[in-house]
């Protein structure tokens, strides 16, 4: 029996001895596999028994913080059973991955992407803002009396103004008899159909004519203003339509929207008047003298702080008769009901100008009929004219 052990330690052995021998042929792999054993031994000797305590309590720890952020909690069965740590202690062995089981909280609140879809009651306390103080209000200044009154004049996109507005009250002031019947011979074309429709003076039929869709009454300013120029200073005439058909014909008008200081220039010269257009001044006195030189002048308003026509982003108006002594000056304005055939200071038309155009008047000096290209006593439309208008047409 012993020497039968013995042989088989003999053959044990000599199979070692050549398994050392052919490792030993290849010195790195030898290396390795020393190292790999030795940390292998020290890590069994020394970690090995106290596997299952530490994967339990790692598990339990991890799994009670896990609940508490996401509402996620671990069974609390794994790690507790010593048939759980023997297989967890193999699968370290055997450099597996331990599988833990994730088991979902219902009432927990869900996260998606590290933003929470349900809402958490809001623990924090309401914080009530404080107001904030409301701005004490300026005081407004009183308007000088050069600055009123206050109206809602005609803006190109509307026919007439309808709004009632405060006239400059001139009674007080002292206008000779002569004075007041060159004011009856002063021609004071209204534009649209609410001058028309309420039968008022000047006012006539051609509000409701159109040219490429625009009705007349919607920029025809410029054009009564001209009329009322040539009616009132020479001895022909015509209606606002037959004014605009001359300006197409003699001063490249295109017979629709509101016409330009080239055209109404242009247009004055083929009338035989000596015209010229030109710019505010920056001195007052010098407006009024080119006022007091001229028989008539058409000027453009617009709004402005000290605009007597605050709301109009332009419109053009007739100036006639200027009272140097009171310096007032006659109005012909075609889209006011309240403002055409008033007296009005010329300060404030002054005050009034539309700086942003090119030119803010067309001042006429004189005239001259044998350069009169036009000469027309035709009227087209229909009018309603004062009662003595004719008679005095026909005395002249």
């Amino acid at each position: 029996m012993n020497k039968l052990l013995e042989k088989i330690k003999k053959k044990i052995f000599g199979k070692i001895k050549e398994a050392l021998m052919n490792f030993v042929k290849n010195k790195l792999a030898f290396c390795l596999l020393f190292i790999g054993a030795i940390g292998l031994i020290v890590f069994i000797i020394k970690i090995g028994p106290n596997i299952p305590s530490i994967a339990s309590g790692g598990l339990n720890l991890m799994a009670s913080d896990q609940s508490k952020v996401t509402g996620m909690y671990y069974s609390s069965d794994l790690g507790a059973s010593s048939s759980a740590a023997s297989e967890d202690e193999k699968d370290k062995k055997k450099n597996k991955k331990c599988v833990v089981e994730v088991i979902e909280n219902p009432d927990a609140p869900k996260f998606a992407k590290g933003k929470e879809i349900k809402d958490l009651p809001d623990t924090k306390p309401e914080v009530t803002p404080t107001p904030k103080p409301t701005p004490t209000p300026r005081p407004t200044k009183k308007p000088k009396a050069t600055e009123e009154p206050v109206e809602n004049p005609l803006v190109e996109s509307k026919e007439e103004d309808e709004q009632e507005v405060v006239i400059f009250d001139v009674s007080k002031i002292p206008l000779s008899t002569k004075t007041m019947e060159k004011t009856e011979r002063i021609v004071k074309y209204y534009q649209g159909a609410q001058s028309y429709k309420s039968g008022l003076q000047w006012s006539g039929n051609w509000c409701y004519k159109k040219y490429n869709g625009k009705k007349f009454g919607s920029f025809g300013c410029g054009i009564c203003s001209l009329a009322n120029v040539y009616a009132s200073l020479t001895k022909y005439g015509g209606s606002p339509i037959d004014m605009l058909e001359f300006l197409k014909s003699k001063a490249s008008y295109k017979g629709a929207g509101a016409v330009s200081w080239s055209n109404l220039a242009k247009g004055a010269k083929k009338l035989g008047f000596t015209a010229s257009t030109g710019k505010k001044p920056s001195k007052y006195k010098d407006f009024q003298n080119i006022m007091k030189k001229s028989k008539a002048m058409i000027v453009l308003v617009g709004k402005g702080k000290k605009s007597h026509w605050k709301k109009t982003s332009g419109h053009y108006i007739s100036l006639f008769l200027y009272e140097k002594k009171n310096d007032i000056v006659f109005v012909a304005d075609s889209g006011s009901l309240k403002n055409n055939g008033q007296w009005i200071p010329l300060k404030v038309i002054y005050n009034s100008l539309k700086k942003s155009s090119e030119r803010q008047f067309l001042s006429f000096k004189s005239y001259n009929k044998k350069a009169d290209t036009w000469k027309n006593k035709v009227f087209t439309g229909t009018c309603i004219y004062p009662s003595n208008w004719k008679v005095q047409k026909e005395n002249e």
